[in-house]
């Protein structure tokens, strides 16, 4: 019994020894290996943005949200266009919950292209997921009035009226049969 106790301790004062050399990240050398920071510069520096955002794509269509948000974020950052990755990128937040990194996302693309009604009326839908009504409200005008003559019919119809959300249904009563 004391001898596998004894074996237990030395098994687990190896995976110990393992992490700490994994946290620490000693080269073979015995000289530190570069920060973590460093490491991924000269890697985002050997991939090219493309890989990265077909790479982030496919994880997107596998359903893995959370990488794929992490692989279109750096293609993005190593000089990918952001124009056909801001949609992905949106719905990958949104898949995954993750509605304030969507907004986000949203908000650091308009500033870029302001005139992207359709990117205004996604974030109008975040922000009255969100609760935020006044913040919604803004946003849809906003995508309303950039948006072409013929898709403003459609954005009336599919944007919900304040109105609507004040609207309650009536109390259901119970009636006593005599």
């Amino acid at each position: 019994m004391s001898r596998a106790k004894g074996y237990r301790q030395v098994l687990g004062g190896l995976v110990l020894l393992a992490c700490v050399h994994a946290a620490l990240g000693c080269a073979h050398d015995g000289r530190a290996a570069p920060s973590t920071a460093m490491a991924k510069r000269s890697a985002e520096a050997h991939v090219e943005p493309q890989a990265l955002a077909q790479r982030g794509l496919s994880l997107l269509v596998q359903g893995d949200y959370v990488r794929a948000e992490q692989y279109l974020q750096l293609a993005l950052r190593t000089g990918h266009p952001d124009g056909p990755l801001i949609v992905p990128l949106l719905q990958t937040c949104i898949a995954s919950g993750r509605l304030r990194a969507a907004l986000m996302h949203a908000d650091r693309y308009l500033s870029a292209h302001p005139g992207a009604w359709r990117i205004h009326y996604v974030k109008g839908a975040i922000h009255r997921a969100l609760g935020h009504a006044e913040a919604a409200r803004l946003a849809l005008l906003q995508a309303r009035s950039d948006a072409p003559p013929e898709a403003r019919a459609r954005l009336d119809l599919e944007s919900p009226s304040p109105r609507a959300e004040r609207v309650t249904r009536p109390k259901r009563t119970r009636s006593i049969a005599p």
